[in-house]
């Protein structure tokens, strides 16, 4: 029955490649239990950090439940990190960028390319910023 499921979804999707097809899927995904929680009052809260001198950097996301974060493509992600970044928050990083999650614009410019889940904002702001962080201190709820 599964099978049949995902060879129906595949049929029925414009994706070119299996990336595409996961990409489409969670999106569609994601906008339904964003338009659910809405329904149920429940709207997420839309978080933003930002860090450089002059804050030009930033990261933004969402919560619906007040622990995972939702990091919206085209956030800005951190070209380098410091030297006190633990060895699994470093190698996160590294697989971010290998996996096609974060791209390199430039020596100074790295941005998420797709949407990703962090399954905490301490998670999230150490490894977007390259530096061990409070995440809930890192992320502040965005005004409307």
């Amino acid at each position: 029955m599964k099978l049949e499921t995902l060879q129906k979804a595949l049929a029925l999707s414009s994706a070119n490649t299996t990336d595409e097809f996961v990409d489409e899927v969670l999106t569609v995904y994601i906008e339904q239990k964003e338009a659910e929680a809405a329904k149920r009052g429940n709207a997420p809260v839309h978080y933003r950090t930002a860090w450089g001198r002059t804050k030009e950097f930033k990261a933004e996301g969402f919560s619906e439940d007040g622990r995972t974060i939702h990091i919206k493509e085209g956030s800005d992600f951190a070209s380098e990190e410091t030297p006190s970044l633990t060895p699994g928050y470093r190698d996160f990083r590294r697989e971010l960028i290998e996996d096609g999650v974060v791209k390199k614009i430039n020596d100074e410019k790295y941005v998420f390319d797709k949407d990703y889940t962090f399954l905490s904002f301490s998670t999230a702001a150490s490894v977007i910023r390259g530096v061990v962080l409070n995440g809930t201190r890192s992320f502040k709820k965005m005004t409307d």
